[in-house]
């Protein structure tokens, strides 16, 4: 067995991953980051009296799925499950694809030991579909660039699990695929510019061609699956008046709660008749009144509300927020942090063309962090600062540092020596490689005792969940009403 698994990459993946996922699943215990998941899983599950594939956020492709998978076996909580398959499917092929490009095992199992928390064990399906999406684009990007760059067969295997991962992500949640397409877009442009300046008399058109003929088919099914979902749920009056005040409450609440704050508009509140009863309510999103805050008057407050002002309060409120939830010790940052130092490190012959290659680096690194701190800055602006939200954006930058590291380091190194891999190709150590894994198990070890969300508890006083269970449970003939965000570990498993 063990020869096999040397031998055969796909093998070790699989059983690699396969190992992780039962760790997570069995030694960490997963939960719902946010009561979000929760709710996809009741509704499709018919928690609320009938199993309906109208789950709001996925599209309505996924909810029909649920559902079905829901009406056969309805003892598995088949929302959880799909996640895990996707998350299973992009993990497993981004360690084929690691492992496959350096000749080595390490990198992949280091980067994956120090991103499977967020995904496997802080379940949360933004964060779930940014990963898929952003491991979809790396894959097919790969494959046009060396179809383009050696004028050969692009891998089909590839480019197939590529889509599938694309596709299944805009499914799970489609604002989650567009924040991975914003980095998926410059790692393309900049794949495009080398391949201008490396290939001379690189004909644009056919360049193109090979680009549009490995993106075009999933492109085009994510297009129509929307299409559908638009049709399914505007071809319903009452879907259809849901969906717009579902859409003006997520504005008001995610994005501009402020305006609801009783401190600073208690005057104008009133005048619109509207209660401090009435605004702590909405905040909660599970028990506020829609006859006093309806559509009209929704729009009507933000329409009314100052814009936010970008002064020195927001932007110490800026660094406060990346200090909190991301300079900590923390594996996802940390992979980020090695990744770009890494990337910064001299690496070839010193000749021109070796620092050419420096430079386009160095480019695509300031590229992508803008990218990324200009999404973060946009999530502090709008008030829409969240873990999930922040670190779906995180897991896409880590993947491609990652990608960037082995185009520097491995791919660049190959080429350089006429196709052929050898030891001296790649200019990071074992015992670097092992230093690293050594301090990762740590960090992975550190978060089993502790983690993120325990070193917040100070922000959300939590009562005691089972023993308000088990009262359920002796006392069936009362109503209880529990606020979902105060009861939020309820939905570990």
């Amino acid at each position: 067995m063990i020869n096999d698994m040397k031998k055969n990459t796909r093998l070790f993946a699989f059983l690699y991953n396969a190992v992780l996922a039962a760790v997570a699943v069995f030694i960490y215990c997963p939960f719902f980051e946010e009561n979000d998941d929760a709710f996809i899983a009741m509704i499709s599950e018919g928690v609320f009296g009938t199993r309906d594939p109208h789950v709001i956020y996925p599209n309505v492709i996924y909810g029909k799925l649920l559902t079905l998978l829901n009406s056969v076996f309805g003892q598995v909580r088949w929302h959880s499950v799909m996640q895990y398959i996707l998350i299973f499917l992009a993990m497993y092929s981004l360690t084929v694809f690691l492992i496959e490009l350096t000749g080595r095992r390490m990198p992949a199992v280091i980067f994956t030991l120090l991103t499977f928390y967020e995904l496997y064990v802080s379940v949360q399906y933004s964060k779930t579909s940014a990963f898929a999406a952003m491991t979809g684009f790396i894959l097919m990007l790969y494959e046009a660039y060396t179809a383009t760059s050696k004028e050969g067969k692009a891998d089909n295997k590839r480019i197939f699990t590529g889509s599938v991962l694309l596709i299944a992500a805009a499914l799970l949640r489609d604002s989650s695929f567009f924040l991975a397409g914003i980095f998926a877009i410059v790692l393309c442009l900049f794949d495009m510019i080398i391949l201008v300046d490396r290939k001379r008399g690189l004909k644009l058109y056919k360049m193109l061609s090979v680009y549009v003929t490995v993106f075009a088919p999933s492109l085009i099914i994510i297009l129509l699956c929307s299409l559908y979902n638009r049709e399914i749920y505007g071809g319903d009056a009452k879907w259809t008046t849901f969906m717009e005040y579902n859409a003006k409450r997520t504005e008001l609440l995610d994005f501009r709660y402020d305006l609801l704050d009783i401190n600073r508009y208690k005057d104008k509140m009133e005048e619109e008749g509207i209660s401090e009863n009435d605004a702590l309510l909405y905040l909660t999103w599970q028990f506020g009144d829609d006859n006093v805050l309806d559509v009209e008057k929704m729009d009507e407050i933000l329409t009314n509300g100052s814009p936010r002002p970008v002064d020195l309060s927001m932007m110490k409120t800026f660094v406060a927020n990346i200090h909190n939830d991301i300079f900590i010790i923390d594996p996802v940052c940390f992979l980020c942090l090695v990744l770009i130092i890494f990337m910064l490190l001299p690496s070839g012959k010193g000749d021109t063309k070796s620092r050419r290659k420096s430079f386009f680096n160095v480019c695509m690194i300031l590229a992508e962090s803008v990218i990324f701190f200009g999404i973060l800055f946009y999530f502090n602006y709008s008030g829409r600062w969240c873990h999930r939200v922040v670190y779906g954006a995180m897991l896409a930058f880590a993947s491609v540092l990652m990608y960037l590291f082995i185009s520097k380091f491995y791919l660049d190194a190959v080429d350089e020596n006429d196709g052929n891999y050898t030891e001296q190709t790649a200019l990071i150590s074992n015992n670097l490689y092992i230093a690293l894994l050594v301090f990762t198990i740590i960090i992975d070890a550190g978060i089993l005792v502790g983690n993120r969300f325990d070193y917040n508890d100070h922000k959300r006083t939590e009562p005691d969940y089972k023993g308000f269970y088990a009262y359920i449970q002796e006392n069936k003939d009362e109503l209880f009403i529990a606020d979902t965000f105060t009861f939020q570990r309820a939905y570990k498993y």
